[in-house]
């Protein structure tokens, strides 16, 4: 099994640049990254949390949208990021992404735990 290479960088990037940065609380910010498989082995998942400030429903949904239509090139990292997702792992993949003002922001990307061929 073979991971797609700056799969996690750029989400990682934003989790610190947006997330925790951002937070203009003194709490202490965390990036917490899991990767795991489902039961039956077949499906791979990712998840990349944070502690930040979040962004509002509104922010969030286009993002959301972004993510829908290609050729924008608006959120390029994330964009990118799923977009070679969807190329190598096919349309079983998943990225979805869950935020609150102040709440700090959730990554879970599912993608077959199939061997691809990788350049």
């Amino acid at each position: 099994m073979k991971i797609l290479k700056l799969l996690l960088q750029p989400l990682i990037e934003n989790a610190l640049l947006h997330g925790i940065l951002a937070n203009e609380t003194d709490a202490e910010g965390i990036i917490r990254i899991e990767a795991g498989y489902s039961v039956d082995r077949e499906t791979i998942y990712l998840l990349i949390s944070d502690n930040g400030s979040g962004m509002e429903s509104a922010r969030l949904e286009k993002i959301r949208m972004l993510l829908q239509h290609s050729g924008t090139n608006e959120n390029i990292g994330i964009k990118n990021v799923w977009e070679r997702i969807k190329l190598v792992y096919g349309p079983m993949s998943t990225l979805d992404m869950n935020s609150l003002t102040g709440n700090g922001t959730h990554i879970r990307i599912t993608f077959p735990a199939v061997q691809v061929s990788i350049e």
